[in-house]
């Protein structure tokens, strides 16, 4: 008999979330995927992969995301999760939205008000 290994192109079992904080508070974006075989995942950072992207002391690359401490205004970005193995890809793109002191998010006219 000749039996088939069963393939899957990558899917994801949890998705990063766009995220709006206040300066100096911790973020986290988790991404997991599946697939057969396991997909490899990838962070991109403004266009870039991680590796070529602008150097972040603050960033913390996790088994299954990325934490950003301590965020400021510069922080404000795009970030990407890219889930592939040999029978594709899937890919999801974030935002990282940075608010004010006043909690004012200007990317989206949303007012938070912190007491």
């Amino acid at each position: 008999m000749n039996f088939r290994r069963p393939t899957a192109a990558p899917y994801f079992t949890v998705e990063p979330e766009i995220k709006n904080a206040a300066e100096g508070e911790t973020i986290e974006f988790i991404c997991e995927a599946g697939g057969k075989p396991a997909p490899e995942i990838k962070w991109i950072h403004n266009g870039k992969p991680l590796d070529e992207a602008e150097p972040n002391p603050r960033r913390e690359i996790t088994t299954n995301g990325i934490k950003l401490h301590d965020i400021t205004k510069l922080d404000t970005g795009n970030y990407g999760c890219n889930a592939t193995n040999s029978f594709g890809y899937v890919y999801k793109d974030v935002y990282v939205n940075v608010l004010g002191e006043l909690g004012i998010s200007l990317r989206t006219n949303a007012f938070t008000f912190y007491c």
